[in-house]
């Protein structure tokens, strides 16, 4: 089985303000996921995951869940299946998780599949307007709801194969990163989950932007990069995407970059 997995697309369909626009590259979002596609029917990839934040929240309801739409349709024409879990950015302006489960034609947030041999989880955060949109809409989003975390312990429970879980915020901790904005703030909640079932390969996550990994009590965290930052803020974006390839129980985790011309026209 081989697995495309990227992060944090930012596409934006407003007026650049209220972002570092020489960070986020948003006018690289549709180019990336069009190389995505290519790669995957070129290398025959089996299954492609959007780690969330596939677009840039605009602080404008309509508009944000119109680019939602926009990008799901095209994550529809991949040349195999594709799955995502939502980011913090996909979910700011929504009312509600089933809102954006509706319109994404997704039932349901949080949810797992087996294939090949592996179980995979899907791990969605959920929204808690009581939080309102303080920093960029972080606090709304930034946690795993209660029935969620009940379903993870059970559905981990009725398992015997060996887990890849896929969420957007990061869950290990990381000295190098000291910004709680960074990480799912009941993290410790759900890695404890993690740990009583004892069968977590490898967990995949999005949302810091930069390519990261981090092992944690014998659980290896692997934090995708966004394509569309440019680190240095030259107008160069990262494109940087990860491929998963199992034989087995054996994995190959490379992570992998495209390299774009930087002359588009937005």
């Amino acid at each position: 089985m081989k697995i495309l997995v990227f992060a944090d697309l930012h596409y934006f369909g407003g007026e650049r303000k209220g972002f570092n626009a020489k960070r986020k590259l948003v006018e690289y979002a549709e180019p990336m996921i069009e190389e995505f596609k290519r790669i995957s029917a070129h290398e025959n990839v089996s299954l492609v995951i959007n780690l969330g934040d596939i677009i840039q929240d605009t602080n404008d309801k309509l508009l944000d869940l119109l680019c939602l739409s926009m990008m799901f349709k095209k994550l529809k024409e991949f040349p195999c299946p594709v799955y995502s879990v939502l980011g913090n950015h996909d979910l700011k302006m929504a009312d509600s998780i089933e809102e954006v489960e509706s319109l994404i034609e997704q039932n349901r947030a949080s949810f797992s599949v087996d294939i090949d041999g592996y179980h995979l989880v899907f791990l969605s955060p959920e929204l808690h307007p009581e939080f309102g949109t303080k920093r960029g809409g972080s606090y709304k989003t930034q946690y795993i709801g209660k029935n969620t975390l009940r379903w993870l312990e059970a559905d981990l429970a009725n398992t015997h194969l060996p887990v890849l879980l896929f969420t957007h915020f990061p869950l290990a901790d990381d000295p190098r990163v000291e910004d709680e904005c960074a990480f799912l703030k009941n993290r410790d909640e759900v890695k404890q989950i993690l740990l009583q079932n004892g069968q977590i390969k490898a967990v995949f996550v999005g949302h810091q932007h930069t390519p990261r990994f981090v092992e944690e009590d014998g659980i290896p965290y692997y934090i995708i990069g966004s394509p569309t930052t440019s680190l240095h803020e030259d107008g160069v974006p990262l494109g940087v995407y990860c491929m998963i390839e199992t034989k087995g129980e054996e994995l190959t985790i490379l992570q992998r970059f495209i390299t774009l011309q930087n002359n588009l026209s937005n």
